[in-house]
């Protein structure tokens, strides 16, 4: 996220990554590729298309009685274009 711009809340990655705590995470692995904020990522995932599509969330939902009907005439921002 800092390579698009995004400032960090406290710790940067590399003061993140330097905690012994953190140090197996992928991101903090030497040459580990982060990969660029991508609109078509976002909308394609899985967030979006749970808030999006009334049968793929029935399908997949952790809950899908939580599904709401009328709550896909109005997608959250995040999911629009």
């Amino acid at each position: 996220m800092e390579n698009a711009g995004f400032k960090p809340h406290r710790y940067t990655v590399a003061e993140y990554c330097s905690w012994d705590r953190h140090k197996h995470l992928p991101a903090c692995q030497p040459g580990a590729e982060i990969p660029e904020p991508s609109v078509e990522r976002r909308v394609n995932s899985w967030w979006c298309k749970i808030k999006t599509d009334y049968e793929y969330c029935k399908q997949h939902a952790v809950n899908p009685p939580a599904c709401d009907p009328e709550g896909y005439k109005k997608p959250p921002p995040e999911c629009l274009p």
